[in-house]
């Protein structure tokens, strides 16, 4: 089975850049409570979508600093993106993964997107195993599907695994966690 019954394709993509995906929403994520961007993949996202979403970013952080699992959407600018979904980790929270993602797709079904990508957020900087990350990050679809099974505008939640030994974790997880898949 590819599809859902919410609706909702659920694809597992291997090697893809977040940052050159064709899709409504891409996530990124930064330190919580930190008044400056953080995270390789955030400060490569807001390079390559240039000086005015950057500017943007920086100044919002500095002024007003994200809390655990709080979302905040900015524009895609230079990005194939419309929106890039900043989300507030903290490295000490663990188990706050998948309540950032639960939190990221609401955000993304309240500005009515139908595609989001979600990289292995959580693995680099802030420490998650690819084991780990995989799994709080399908954690967090699962709640989020069945909570909002036929109130989303979400059609499509692409998962990318882009690391050495990602796919593997999120293939087992998802696979453990009986929602329907398909390999992208």
């Amino acid at each position: 089975m590819s599809e859902g019954d919410d609706g909702v394709q659920l694809t597992l993509l291997s090697k893809v850049d977040v940052l050159q995906e064709e899709v409504d929403a891409i996530v990124v994520a930064i330190k919580a409570d930190m008044p400056k961007v953080s995270g390789q993949l955030a400060w490569r996202a807001l390079n390559a979508a240039g000086s005015a979403v950057s500017d943007v970013v920086e100044a919002h952080v500095r002024g007003r600093r994200l809390i655990p699992n709080e979302v905040e959407q900015f524009d895609g600018g230079a990005l194939p993106c419309k929106f890039i979904m900043v989300v507030g980790l903290s490295a000490t929270l663990q188990i706050g993964l998948p309540e950032a993602v639960y939190h990221t797709l609401v955000r993304a079904t309240e500005l009515q997107c139908e595609t989001i990508s979600i990289p292995a957020i959580g693995c680099g900087g802030f420490g998650y195993t690819a084991e780990d990350a995989a799994d709080y990050i399908v954690m967090g679809v699962k709640s989020f599907l069945a909570t909002y099974r036929h109130r989303t505008s979400l059609t499509e939640i692409r998962l990318l695994a882009y690391g050495s030994g990602q796919f593997p974790c999120f293939r087992r997880s998802l696979e453990e966690s009986k929602l329907p898949w398909k390999r992208g």
